[in-house]
């Protein structure tokens, strides 16, 4: 198994597993390069971290929607 993941958001850009044959398959639904996703295409398609939750350089955590 082999994992791509992208700083923007955290997003997993490739998850290759293997098939019946051996092979590596990437399994992930999303976008071939970072545009689509600045451009509000689909924003957190496959993002691990979303809106709501901000880190500031400090290191703590703060929520939007308290």
């Amino acid at each position: 198994m082999r994992v791509k993941i992208a700083n923007l958001g955290c997003t997993i850009a490739s998850l290759s597993v293997p098939g019946k044959d051996g092979k590596l398959a990437d399994v992930v639904l999303g976008f071939d390069s970072v545009e689509p996703y600045l451009k509000v295409a689909a924003p957190f398609f496959g993002c691990i971290v979303g809106a709501g939750r901000e880190q500031d350089r400090g290191g703590e955590v703060h929520s939007r929607w308290r």
